[in-house]
């Protein structure tokens, strides 16, 4: 029973992240109000789990492990809300466009380039006593990759129509730009745009080497051929072939989607999207 739960929890790479967003903020809460009501030492717990700007290399050896958990960490219920809706939306149109298995990697990369930008980042700009949290960066990560490797993309938003990913993705990346000459957490823009380029390259890199497979499907794959197949060669073929295939049948249904909208799809055109999805 237990191994089919955390089957289900990790299947659904967008939804985990989510969860455990939510589960970290629940914990911080939690704490908070039990030092609040003397039930146990006052102890700030978000001390253990946010990156400070200062004594960054006292920081990094003495709690290394910030600048992973950073990225989970949320103390306001506004701040969450927003990324979280954001990781959602982009996670899962990621996850059909791209692939579900690449969503955790460009989410630990993107808040990880947010952190490394912010350690960077001039200590002129950032306040002495800052101080970084939350998922911003990461989820820039997701919207930057998907947006450049699908800046055509059209997606509907309310009060305003159709919009393509490219304009989505430069709204984003502009309004952190703007916002660093107001002062106002100066550290958190710079970080959001660390992320950013996190995204940007790894749609490059994608696209110009091809989207990577899981590491079950590179060894499964790698099985087959040595066994079953025998001839390496001609096997790469059959597999390059049907790949070529899959892939122009994706961008006919992603055609399709552009030109009707999703609910115009046949049932097994949604399963083949869905199957792509978690390659």
């Amino acid at each position: 029973m237990s191994n089919r739960l955390w089957q289900r929890f990790t299947e659904d790479k967008v939804a985990m992240l989510v969860y455990i967003n939510i589960a970290v903020f629940v914990f911080v809460r939690l704490m908070d109000f039990i030092s609040l009501v003397g039930l146990m030492p006052n102890m700030w717990v978000l001390d253990f789990l946010e990156i400070p700007s200062s004594d960054i290399v006292i920081t990094l050896l003495t709690r290394p492990w910030t600048i992973v958990t950073y990225m989970f960490t949320h103390y306001d219920f506004v701040h969450i809300i927003f990324n979280l809706i954001a990781l959602y939306w982009f996670g899962k149109l990621m996850s059909a466009l791209v692939g579900e298995h690449l969503i955790l990697r460009t989410y630990l990369i993107g808040g990880i380039a947010g952190a490394i930008a912010y350690f960077i980042a001039p200590l002129a700009l950032v306040p002495l006593h800052s101080h970084m949290l939350g998922a911003s960066a990461a989820v820039m990560a997701i919207i930057l990759c998907v947006s450049v490797m699908y800046p055509r993309y059209t997606i509907r938003l309310v009060l305003i129509g159709e919009v393509k990913l490219g304009w989505v993705a430069a709204a984003y990346v502009l309004i952190d730009i703007l916002s660093i000459p107001g002062l106002s957490n100066v550290g958190g823009h710079i970080a959001h745009l660390g992320g950013a380029v996190a995204g940007i390259i790894l749609a490059l890199i994608w696209k110009n080497r091809g989207i990577p497979t899981s590491g079950l499907s590179k060894w499964f794959r790698r099985r087959h051929l040595k066994i079953v197949r025998g001839g390496m060669a001609d096997a790469d073929m059959e597999w390059n072939r049907k790949k070529v295939e899959r892939i122009a049948e994706i961008d006919r249904i992603l055609d399709k989607i552009k030109a009707s909208g999703y609910d115009s799809l046949t049932e097994e055109e949604r399963q083949a999207l869905l199957n792509e999805s978690k390659r």
